[in-house]
C-alpha cells in the first residue's frame, strides 16, 4: 500500500499517531538492524593492525517523514591513503596484486554480515488470500 500511495494519500487513510507509530518502529527495527550489523563486523572483521575495525562507524544519514536511511561503514583512510571502505570490500572478496596475481581471501565477512542480519521472519498470506 505504502508503495502505490504517497504520504498524502497515506495521511487520508490513516491517523497520524499510527503514522508516526509505523515511523517509529521502521527506525526502531533498522536501528537495530544496524547495531547487529555493527557488532558482527566488529567481531568478524580481520584484524592485522586494529585501524580496520576502529574505522567502522554507524551513521543515520535521513530521519525524515518517509525516510529512514542507516548506513553502516569504514569510514576514513589509512596512513596510505587508502579508503578503510576498499581495503574491507578487499578482505571480503579478494583483490589483485600489482603483478596481476589474484589474492583470494574470500572471507566474505561483509557479506554474512548482511545475509545474518536479514534473517528474520516475514509472515506469509494463506494462499487465495490476498493482500489489502
Amino acid at each position: 500500500m505504502a508503495d502505490e500511495l504517497g504520504m498524502e494519500e497515506l495521511s487520508e487513510h490513516f491517523s497520524e499517531e499510527v503514522l508516526n507509530a509505523a515511523h517509529e518502529s521502521i527506525y526502531e527495527v533498522l536501528s537495530e538492524r544496524a547495531k547487529n550489523l555493527e557488532d558482527y563486523l566488529r567481531s568478524t572483521t580481520p584484524v592485522k593492525t586494529g585501524e580496520l575495525v576502529g574505522s567502522l562507524v554507524r551513521v543515520l544519514v535521513e530521519n525524515s517523514d518517509v525516510k529512514v536511511t542507516l548506513r553502516v561503514k569504514f569510514d576514513g583512510y589509512n596512513k596510505s591513503h587508502q579508503p578503510y571502505q576498499v581495503i574491507a570490500n578487499a578482505l571480503n572478496k579478494g583483490y589483485f596484486l600489482p603483478d596481476g596475481t589474484y589474492v583470494t581471501k574470500h572471507q566474505n565477512f561483509i557479506d554474512k554480515g548482511i545475509h545474518h542480519i536479514f534473517q528474520i521472519w516475514i509472515p506469509r498470506l494463506p494462499k487465495g488470500s490476498k493482500s489489502k
